[in-house]
């Protein structure tokens, strides 16, 4: 038995000094917006403009989503564009958004809540209509936005390394007392008794 504790010592000192870094990481606020992301793409026709607000996204809070397609004869926006919306989830290859809609007067704006911490590809697009103020060559942009996981709280991070302890501890004395228990059974082998020929 008190090797069984020598070694539940060791392991859970272990497994303390490895998740010790991830207990320091405390979940934090964001204490303030980084700045707006502007991506931009543009032929001889159009311009557009694409502005994602905070730049660097985060999950559980909005992202503001703006955007322009404007004429670069005089710089006014160009109505009746039809946009089309991709976010392609990069790890999983997955595209968790697909919309389409006409910007009536050139502009569009929406929110946009990311539920994973991992890195999207955005891409945006747009397309003259029968009815747009100029009619000119599609134009896209397609660009990569990290999106920054939160982290849980300190104590449900201490409550499940207390659990998965508690676990690594139940294994060991089932493995323990197994051995012992069949140690004790290959002891006790009864002898046959010798037979007698004469």
């Amino acid at each position: 038995m008190k090797k069984l504790f020598t070694v539940f010592t060791a392991l859970t000192i272990v497994v303390t000094l490895i998740a010790s870094p991830a207990l320091a990481d405390e979940h934090h606020e964001r204490t303030g917006h980084p700045d707006p992301m502007v991506q931009t793409a543009e032929n001889s026709q159009v311009k557009l403009k694409v502005t994602l607000d905070p730049g660097e996204s985060e999950v559980g809070h909005l992202t503001k989503i703006n955007g322009q397609i404007i004429n670069q004869a005089d710089n006014r926006p160009v109505t009746n564009v039809l946009v089309k919306i991709t976010a392609h989830h990069i790890e999983d290859d997955k595209t968790i958004l697909y919309t389409e809609f006409i910007a009536a007067d050139g502009e569009f704006s929406f929110e946009n809540q990311f539920f994973d911490g991992a890195e999207h590809l955005l891409t945006f697009s747009a397309e003259p209509t029968a009815s747009s103020s100029s009619n000119f060559t599609p134009i896209s942009k397609q660009f990569p936005v990290e999106v920054a996981g939160v982290q849980p709280p300190l104590d449900v991070k201490v409550k499940t390394m207390v659990f998965l302890l508690g676990l690594m501890a139940i294994g060991m004395l089932v493995g323990v007392t197994g051995a012992k228990a069949r140690k004790s059974r290959r002891a006790v082998k009864p002898v046959a008794p010798a037979n007698d020929l004469s």
